[in-house]
């Protein structure tokens, strides 16, 4: 739902997408606990794809994208992602946490002054131009959300801590 509404889309959306896509690695996974699911990177091509095109293309990109992924798989390339360097991979996924983490600073702008320019949420240095038109929130909103953010924060850190049995 989070990749739904990041890409610009309705979270009924992100909801029936990550069951379909639960039943068809279920049905043809190869591996028992194989996982499946949307990615960062793909949020942010679907919501220039959805925002250009409209989301009819949205499915056509998707089907395509998902025959793409059966003829690589049946051609051996997954093989050849042991080429890749770590570095280079903690460098992608380093990169791609800071694009979703500024995405979510746009989640903490007023709403009383209407929403900003772009559709999407997922513009990650939108949210810091245009302060005067389009403001953080302020007063007791801001403390709350200050409050339930360092919170949560706290409990994802502290908490393995505590117990091993909560991942």
């Amino acid at each position: 739902i989070a990749f739904a509404l990041s890409a610009g889309l309705t979270p009924a959306i992100g909801l029936h997408s990550a069951w379909i896509i639960a039943l068809f690695t279920a049905i043809l996974g190869g591996r028992p606990a194989m996982i499946c699911g949307a990615t960062g990177s793909l949020c942010v091509l679907v919501g220039d794809t959805v925002e250009e095109h409209g989301i009819e293309y949205l499915f056509i990109a998707v089907v395509l994208m998902g025959i793409i992924e059966i003829v690589l798989g049946v051609g051996g390339v997954g093989s050849l992602v042991k080429l890749i360097p770590t570095p280079v991979m903690i460098g992608f996924c380093n990169g791609l946490a800071l694009v979703i983490g500024l995405a979510q600073f746009n989640n903490f702008k007023d709403p009383d002054f209407g929403k900003p320019d772009a559709a999407r949420r997922l513009g990650s240095f939108d949210a810091f131009k245009d302060l005067d038109a389009h403001p953080f929130i302020h007063g007791s909103d801001a403390i709350w959300a200050g409050v339930i953010t360092a919170v949560s924060f706290a409990v994802c850190m502290l908490l393995p801590m505590l117990t091993k049995r909560v991942p």
